[in-house]
């Protein structure tokens, strides 16, 4: 299914949420610290999920733009963030060198993976689920299966 949203992300550290549809802006985000460095939409079009400088992940509703919940379990910056198929996990990358993999409901930490040498830049999940894929400046691509 296709979203229905666009959102951006930006220095001034508040994300922009835009209807594809009504081809306007929605709503203006604010509440990270420093600069968002990432989002993602889940793919039920409910939530965004942002990742910022200040350490934080950040769980938005999309219809309202109240954020639900902050959590931060990096001890650096957050670069990049997607979302299970399901929309029931959201999987981090950071400057600190893992992977961390929550719960969108509770923002509970799941598990961590480390296993590159420099910041990780970015994440995807497979359209199945199964696995996650990230990259790194270190020149090495790390994929995590779920069995």
């Amino acid at each position: 299914m296709a979203s229905k949203y666009m959102v951006s992300g930006s220095e001034d550290k508040t994300l922009k949420v835009w209807s594809l549809e009504k081809q306007q802006k929605l709503h203006s985000l604010r509440g990270h610290s420093y600069l968002v460095k990432a989002v993602a939409v889940t793919p039920d079009s409910k939530y965004v999920v942002s990742a910022s400088q200040d350490y934080t992940l950040k769980v938005w509703d999309i219809n309202t733009g109240k954020e639900l919940y902050s959590v931060r379990g990096h001890s650096l910056s957050v670069t990049a963030v997607a979302v299970t198929p399901d929309s029931k996990c959201v999987v981090s990358g950071s400057e600190d060198k893992t992977l961390k993999v929550w719960d969108i409901n509770t923002g509970e930490e799941l598990y961590s993976v480390r296993g590159h040498s420099l910041s990780v830049t970015a994440v995807a999940v497979t359209p199945d689920g199964k696995c996650v894929v990230s990259g790194s400046a270190d020149d090495l691509s790390f994929q995590h299966r779920n069995n």
